[in-house]
């Protein structure tokens, strides 16, 4: 494990959030595009967590660092809890109308079709780099989900908080168990699996996304298309400002700390310690 990544502490923070108690449809800057997109990346999160947990815990017998092990075990608590949020999250979905066991079904499909531990294990570590740009994107910019309602601002910060404070886990555990594996092997199994689920997970989210969308009456033809290129890549240009980051898992010698000292999450560490209005 490089040194690097002992530079936040994981801590699992118990957070209840409210949001399937009065769910809107329009809570992104009352723009239901931008709603709606956000709305189709949580249908991804209690399938998805599952099986980071899932991966990471097959492997907890052969790892000999105490402190990856101590790590590993923080890791599963806090997707533990996200899995529980982004469950009750969809709840507020499925009561504004939307095809959230459809949408769902999709997710659970994709991810079923991996059996092998070790695939499992290096896809989960390739989502976690996934998650850790969208955590260094909104860490990083609060004007992102500043004029937003308090229960999402506080769902979206804490979950990229902690995908941050934990994105070296699931990177680590895979260098140490494939550490007797040829240097070029472990290159390609880490770097193709980013390829293949970067291209997977954005068929299914725009598929969830159109599905949300034409259930609101909203049309998806190419005007849609075009406004989601222009927001996504142009103005506010999301993904324009987060390729830098999402690229670094492709640079030989890449760790998730390196390059990144986590000083982005510690505003926010502030922001929820002792956080109780919404908590359990």
């Amino acid at each position: 494990m490089a040194d690097e990544a002992e530079v936040l502490t994981i801590e699992a923070r118990n957070l209840r959030f409210g949001i399937e108690a009065a769910p809107d449809p329009d809570w992104f800057e009352k723009d239901p595009k931008r709603s709606a997109y956000c709305d189709a990346l949580s249908i991804f999160f209690p399938e998805g967590e599952r099986f980071f947990i899932t991966s990471v815990q097959h492997y907890l017998p052969k790892i000999k660092d105490p402190t990856l092990q101590a790590q590993a075990k923080q890791f599963c608590i806090q997707e533990a809890m996200h899995t529980r949020e982004h469950r009750a999250y969809n709840e507020g979905l499925r009561k504004l109308g939307y095809p959230v066991d459809l949408m769902e079904e999709r997710v659970k499909v994709a991810l079923a079709k991996v059996t092998n531990p070790l695939k499992r294990l290096a896809l989960t570590a390739a989502i976690e780099h996934l998650t850790a740009t969208l955590a260094h994107l909104v860490l990083n910019d609060p004007r992102i989900l500043a004029n937003t309602p308090k229960a999402y601002h506080d769902l979206w910060t804490w979950h990229c908080l902690e995908e941050m404070e934990h994105k070296a886990v699931a990177y680590d555990v895979l260098m140490q168990v494939t550490k007797d594996m040829p240097a070029y092997k472990r290159y390609l199994l880490r770097c193709i699996p980013l390829a293949i689920v970067t291209k997977n997970l954005h068929r299914i989210l725009l598929t969830n996304l159109k599905d949300i969308l034409r259930s609101r009456g909203i049309a998806t033809g190419w005007k849609h298309s075009a406004h989601a290129f222009w927001v996504l890549f142009c103005f506010p240009g999301y993904y324009r400002r987060a390729l830098g980051y999402y690229l670094r898992y492709y640079r030989p010698g890449f760790h998730p700390w390196k390059g990144d000292d986590g000083s982005a999450a510690e505003p926010w560490r502030a922001y929820f310690s002792g956080y109780s209005e919404n908590s359990a």
